[in-house]
């Protein structure tokens, strides 16, 4: 069992720094990103993911679908997936960082800018520590 991370945020270059953040932190060598939550969930379910885990990074002020309707969608789908978000958003609204604890998937919620530290204490959630450790098992092996 691995991790696979999926970045889902409608500004390129937050994309851009995220996947270089995620590289650099040892997260993830090629994450997949969307500029789009709609085009991410058609992904997820359409992808035969019978069972892997996922790791989102999800901006939650984007237009057309929010990262709060992605995840009333994803909480309300039987997905084959074991999905972790960590949202990572430009909101300073205490009531979004409440508001992001009603659903299970929410394991962190990081303001921007986002570091190399704060994705490397990512790994170490007591959700994914394992995850990583086999991932990094397979990277050196």
């Amino acid at each position: 069992m691995s991790i696979k991370t999926i970045i889902i945020d409608d500004d390129e270059i937050s994309v851009f720094i995220l996947r270089k953040l995620a590289t650099a932190s040892g997260i993830e060598k090629t994450p997949i990103s969307f500029l789009s939550a709609a085009d991410a969930l058609e992904y997820l379910l359409n992808e035969d993911a019978d069972g892997k885990n996922i790791l989102l990074l999800l901006d939650i002020n984007m237009p057309e679908m929010s990262g709060w309707d992605f995840l009333n969608i994803i909480t309300d789908k039987p997905l084959k997936t074991n999905i972790y978000v960590a949202i990572v958003t430009s909101s300073v609204d205490s009531y979004d960082k409440e508001y992001a604890k009603r659903y299970k998937q929410v394991i962190q919620f990081f303001e921007k800018p986002l570091s190399i530290a704060a994705l490397q204490q990512l790994k170490q959630h007591n959700l994914l520590t394992h995850l990583f450790q086999q991932k990094d098992e397979v990277i050196t092996s």
